[in-house]
């Protein structure tokens, strides 16, 4: 998904003028009578116009941005074990944890199918053992 405003932040970068700036004439030495004037583009006024509030989009993005992966990175340390000295980022705790997970829930739905395939009775047996062992 695409952000419009960005788009529109970088449409009018590129419609500017390109370079440090459109001057145009020179300062003499001395000469009081010589002003160098700049010579604007309906595109570079467009991108001065926008500027202070595209600048302040701009950061509240980067700003959003590290706000999220801050909350991944304390997310990650607190739930998978994942610290800033891990050779690989936060992302790839997770990863690890999710691929853990999910050969967890296999080996999990492995044993139901096989424990239901058992019966009632043997599931009852089962359990009271479990109990008798004070694991149930």
């Amino acid at each position: 998904m695409t952000d419009r405003r960005i788009e529109q932040i970088r449409e009018r970068l590129e419609a500017a003028t390109p370079g440090p700036g459109p001057w145009v004439g020179e300062v003499k030495s001395g000469a009081q009578d010589d002003v160098v004037r700049p010579t604007f583009t309906a595109s570079d006024v467009e991108l001065i116009a926008n500027a202070p509030a595209d600048i302040a989009y701009l950061l509240e993005r980067v700003e959003g941005s590290a706000m999220g992966w801050n909350a991944i990175r304390r997310w990650a340390a607190e739930n998978v074990g994942w610290t800033s000295d891990s050779e690989d980022g936060p992302h790839e705790a997770i990863a690890q944890a999710l691929i853990a997970e999910r050969e967890r829930a296999e080996r999990l739905r492995a044993f139901v199918s096989i424990y239901a395939r058992m019966g009632f009775e043997a599931a009852e047996a089962l359990a009271a053992d479990d109990a008798a062992r004070g694991e149930g």
